[in-house]
Formats: structure tokens, C-alpha cells, sequence
């Protein structure tokens, strides 16, 4: 994948990101996958572009979880289909895309940047 993105393995990880200060105006788009796959390689990249190009800008982080290696990722963020990708501002989820199409991520982010 294209940029950085960091995996979190763990809900508590997750939840330590979240409840940090530094974090409680950004924007967090969060791959969700069950384990990593090669046929999900276009939202990866399209992932790691926008990662590229908003990584200077301190408002938007992401992030990428296994969900085979916990479970409370499906419960707590209701992941019924992957890939998920997911969108966290100010701890609460805001939105998600479902499915390999790469186009509507960056809509998404720019929607969200806006409030």
C-alpha cells in the first residue's frame, strides 16, 4: 500500500488513538478487512494516495484493522461485508463505504473536512 498506514490490532488500540487530545478534530478513515487480500489492492491504493496527499495537513489519520485478529471491530463498527471502509470524527462513526470501488473515499473525507 501506497503512503503509510498504520494496522491497529486491538479495539483498546484503537480507543487510545481516539482519546488522545492531538486527535479530537481529525477525520479517521479506517480500512476494515477480515485478513488482507490482494483482490482489495484498489482501495489500498486509492488509500494510500489520499494518505499521500492529506499527511501534511494533520487533520485526517488512517488507519487499517484486521478483523480476524478481534472480533469487537465487527461488533463495535457493525462490518458485515469487507472490504469496510469507515470514518470516525470525534469517536463516533460518521459514515462508511462498502466495496472494492475506490472512487467515493475521497468524497467522503472532503464531506466530512467540511464540518
Amino acid at each position: 500500500m501506497a503512503g503509510v498506514i498504520s494496522i491497529v490490532v486491538t479495539q483498546r488500540a484503537l480507543d487510545y488513538i481516539l482519546n488522545q487530545e492531538i486527535n479530537k478534530d481529525k477525520l479517521f478513515v479506517i480500512l476494515a478487512e477480515e485478513l488482507p487480500d490482494e483482490a482489495h489492492k484498489s482501495i489500498e491504493e486509492e488509500l494510500g494516495r489520499l494518505e499521500k496527499k492529506y499527511r501534511d495537513k494533520e487533520i485526517v489519520t488512517f488507519l487499517r484493522i484486521i478483523c480476524k485478529t478481534s472480533t469487537e471491530f465487527i461488533d463495535n463498527y457493525e462490518i458485515k461485508e469487507y472490504p469496510t471502509v469507515f470514518y470516525i470524527k470525534d469517536k463516533v462513526k460518521v459514515d462508511e463505504h462498502v466495496g472494492l470501488d475506490p472512487k467515493p473515499l475521497e468524497e467522503i473525507i472532503k464531506k466530512y473536512l467540511k464540518t
